[in-house]
């Protein structure tokens, strides 16, 4: 399902999206605790794998939302991205259920986003 187009796969038009990438990781979050070993490895690996896209290729460093996904508003941009962001503990380690390691950079991205977001609120 990962390499096909939604409705079947996790992309839109050969592309990540947060909206898919946040549906994605909802779902690992919800089954990690009745996964294999081998199961949370693949999953871990991919979640990795969308977080280093969205760092990349839809949030900027300042907590801008880059890319948004077509088709939708500002605030849903926003509300994908940190929703993907959130449920993966990128802001909380206490929620990073797929990976021990630290992930620097989620300060400075979340004081950003709030800012960014105001202002597409505002105009």
């Amino acid at each position: 399902m990962k390499d096909k187009s939604y409705p079947q796969g996790c992309l839109e038009n050969g592309k990540m999206t947060d909206h898919n990438n946040y549906d994605v990781v909802e779902l690992f979050y919800r089954g990690w605790s009745r996964m294999r070993p081998d199961q949370r490895q693949r999953a871990s690996e991919s979640v990795g794998k969308m977080l280093e896209w969205s760092l990349a290729e839809s949030i900027s460093p300042e907590g801008q939302v880059t890319k948004p996904d077509k088709g939708d508003m500002a605030p849903d941009s926003y509300y994908f991205a940190v929703a993907f962001l959130d449920t993966i503990g990128f802001f909380d380690r206490r929620k990073r259920f797929w990976t021990d390691r630290p992930i620097p950079g989620a300060g400075a991205i979340r004081t950003g986003m709030i800012r960014e977001l105001g202002r597409k609120i505002r105009t």
